[in-house]
């Protein structure tokens, strides 16, 4: 129950199609709305990507992934990659690159993509388990990456109001609430270090030389 919940909650997340082709656009549009997609962003120029993507900011985290044409017209699409997969500063966004069949994926290839913070690289598909199951794991770890980074925030949020607590918890121990002024304890406190100051030379004064002139 609680893996159909979650494969239902990963399919309301956008999928950003950037792709100039209007029969490669066509195709993975409806590879996507058959396996249960169907929230589809598409953008066919560099330009259009940032007009589609404008009204998402402070939101950018409802982009569940990219699909991006590798041969994208007049664009530096490694650039695009960089640009588009950390807006608002969300490093979390994947991306993946669609290439043609005559494109080699090679290694010296796919360290490009990956230093241009694409997930990775693959052919343009023809069918549905081409691409469907990238998707499903590729919204996977970015909702775990997110769920991961919603617990780090919240417990550095937590051990703050922890310290704060402490804090005021050691002031009040010392002084009045009221009057802010230090009490009989914080006042017998203050009384010992004073007096500690006093004797500490007379402390040390029998202690072996430290060497200091």
């Amino acid at each position: 129950m609680k893996k159909t919940t979650l494969k239902t909650t990963l399919k309301t997340q956008y999928i950003f199609i950037i792709e100039n082709d209007e029969d490669r656009l066509s195709t993975l549009q409806n590879i996507l709305s058959a396996g249960g997609y169907r929230k589809l962003i598409c953008a066919s120029s560099q330009d259009e990507v940032f007009e589609k993507i404008r009204p998402f900011q402070g939101r950018i985290d409802e982009i569940g992934v990219i699909l991006l044409g590798y041969e994208l017209p007049q664009c530096d699409t490694l650039k695009l990659s960089q640009i588009i997969t950390t807006l608002d500063g969300h490093d979390a966004i994947p991306l993946l690159f669609l290439a043609d069949e005559s494109n080699k994926i090679c290694d010296d290839l796919l360290a490009k993509c990956h230093n241009a913070n694409a997930a990775t690289i693959v052919h343009y598909p023809n069918q549905g388990s081409d691409l469907i199951p990238l998707i499903g794991l590729a919204l996977a770890l970015k909702s775990e990456r997110d769920d991961r980074i919603d617990n780090e925030e919240k417990l550095i949020c937590e051990l703050s109001e922890r310290r704060i607590m402490e804090a005021r918890l050691q002031y009040l121990v010392a002084h009045d609430e009221l009057t802010g002024l230090s009490n009989r304890s914080g006042l017998e406190k203050t009384i010992d270090f004073a007096i500690f100051l006093q004797l500490a030379p007379d402390c040390f004064s029998d202690s072996e030389p430290t060497g200091f002139s």
